[in-house]
């Protein structure tokens, strides 16, 4: 919940409260962004040397519950900034080491139901934070929001005592790649024995080109990197050059994220069906399409840009879904023990590259640019999945 309030309370807060522009909206997001990188890739390292998710988990919610009470109390811009550079290291606990216990507490052909109820159930979250900022807002401000954020996440700190248990053994990830091996030396032996009709197409048929974790890693980034530069300004291109309330912003984005809700609800079959790498695909395909498609906003009438923007926000929302169920799985399927984190840090730099575009680019440029550059950014992620991510089977 305190997640989701603050997507849309954080940009609000930084232009009402201490009359900052898109560049610092930018910088806060930037600063949380580049504190996440190391921190990610730190926090998969110790989850998976040490195998203590549980207490990794608990203490995050600790210290990001402080740090969000701290962020509602910054006397100024500078304090801002200091104050998102704790909260970044500690919320970038959470995606590294829920993914390794949703590997590690599953068997392979769960982790794709497991991730969407995970996911859907964060994005219910964020929902129930959305509403909560729309509701509460004119009586308790932005400030007092934010200690209302504190709270959801001291209240997650208790729960995590009694609700998390680490698994028993981390070995599941261990055995899908020894599957993954068997099932590449079955094939080339195949492909060996029958060598009177080898050739490219036939050793492409059967043996596969695999994903590699590199190119993965790289498409992830231009696509974070996309998204952020995107989402980062966002709020501030419907309230200030759509003229929509701030109120009705927040329901703009309660409506992207209902979008990714029932997407995790009927999307889990899709990529057992369609293939984690092929869902990855078809969501980055929908994002290059949909992010200039934003440009429409800020020339139709405000009943029609309010229609169109909820349109477009709803599809994004559920291409987010398709991705983030694909991506996880995929990350789970090819990234070795240890380097989780670094999946998760690719992830953070593409974000704190993208927040700074968000607020240069359409500061200096203007908003239609933007949502140009994040077509293009999409475009070359999808290139990128296009040759670096395959299935092993195709």
């Amino acid at each position: 919940m305190a997640l989701g309030l603050l997507s849309v309370l954080l940009p609000l807060y930084i232009v009402s409260e201490f009359n900052g522009s898109l560049i610092e909206v930018s910088e806060v997001a930037a600063f949380t962004a580049f504190a996440s990188i190391p921190s990610s890739i730190f926090w998969g390292y110790l989850s998976d040397k040490t195998e203590e998710c549980k207490k990794l988990i608990s203490l995050s919610l600790l210290f990001l519950g402080c740090a969000f009470f701290l962020l509602g109390n910054a006397r100024n811009i500078y304090e801002l900034l200091a104050f998102s550079v704790v909260f970044g290291i500690f919320r970038s606990t959470f995606p590294s080491v829920a993914g390794i216990l949703i590997a590690e507490s599953n068997s392979r052909n769960e982790w794709s139901k497991e991730t969407a109820r995970y996911r859907f159930t964060l994005r219910l979250g964020n929902i129930a934070g959305l509403l909560a900022g729309m509701f509460l807002i004119s009586s308790y401000g932005y400030r007092g929001l934010f200690v209302l954020c504190s709270a959801f996440v001291f209240t997650s700190f208790v729960l995590s005592m009694f609700l998390i248990q680490d698994p028993p053994f981390n070995f599941e990830r261990k055995l899908v790649l020894l599957e993954q091996s068997i099932g590449f030396i079955n094939r080339a032996s195949f492909v060996i024995s029958d060598g009177s009709r080898v050739s490219q197409s036939f050793i492409k048929k059967y043996l596969g080109k695999g994903s590699s974790p590199v190119l993965f890693g790289f498409g992830v980034l231009f696509f974070s990197f996309a998204a952020e530069m995107i989402f980062t300004p966002l709020p501030i291109f419907f309230f200030q050059k759509v003229d929509i309330p701030s109120a009705t912003v927040s329901l703009l984005f309660l409506i992207n994220y209902a979008g990714s809700l029932l997407g995790y609800l009927f999307f889990e079959e899709m990529v057992e069906s369609l293939g984690e790498e092929n869902g990855v695909k078809v969501a980055t395909l929908f994002r290059t399409l949909l992010f200039p498609s934003m440009l429409i906003c800020g020339y139709l009438p405000y009943m029609a840009s309010l229609a169109a923007g909820a349109i477009i926000l709803l599809l994004l929302g559920l291409s987010w879904a398709l991705f983030s169920i694909s991506s996880s799985v995929l990350c789970m399927n090819i990234i070795p023990e240890g380097k989780i984190g670094v999946y998760s840090g690719l992830i953070e730099l593409g974000s704190a590259v993208g927040v700074i575009a968000g607020g240069l680019v359409p500061t200096l440029y203007g908003f239609e640019l933007l949502f140009i550059l994040g077509g293009v950014l999409s475009a070359a992620a999808l290139v990128i999945f296009k040759f670096g991510v395959n299935s092993l089977n195709s």
